[in-house]
């Protein structure tokens, strides 16, 4: 994407041009690792950018980007995506039997419920509400898929 030139170069943003989930989990990660110098870079644009489209989307970037939605999806991403990545390699793996397979998916399920306790505890720590993921998921706007009924659980 963009490179970094200091003395005391960083690194490269990972392109997200692979369509393999280590790739976009690596992806990912390098973005967590670049947060600070992407934030400089987005917010030089503004006044150094070519065109207004270009000031407009840097503007735009580096709002969403400082905001707690953001960061706590984009948190919540790289958690989720690490644990399946690990499902992904083990299972990929030629030499893998249908007992370690069943181990790993059942220590996955595990680590993904773990992530959404501490999820619904933060949540109730900072009086956000916590949605009954047993009820019927109400879409906010309309979509093609309104005649499926799905539960606020799988919807998350």
């Amino acid at each position: 994407m963009f490179r970094i030139n200091h003395v005391s170069q960083i690194r490269t943003l990972q392109r997200p041009r692979h369509t393999r989930w280590s790739s976009h989990f690596k992806s990912l990660c390098s973005l967590m690792r670049l947060f600070g110098p992407s934030y400089v870079v987005f917010t030089d644009i503004p006044t150094k950018g070519s065109t207004s489209s270009q000031k407009g989307d840097a503007v735009f970037a580096v709002k969403h980007a400082m905001s707690f939605d953001f960061v706590i999806a984009f948190h919540m991403m790289k958690d989720i995506m690490g644990i399946t990545d690990k499902l992904c390699q083990s299972l990929q793996q030629k030499s893998i039997d249908i007992m370690n397979a069943l181990a790993l998916v059942s220590t996955t399920k595990i680590l993904l419920q773990k992530l959404r306790d501490e999820v619904v505890c933060f949540c109730k720590r900072s009086d956000t509400l916590v949605p009954d993921m047993n009820e019927t998921y109400k879409y906010v706007i309309r979509t093609r898929s309104d005649n499926e009924i799905i539960t606020t659980e799988h919807h998350y």
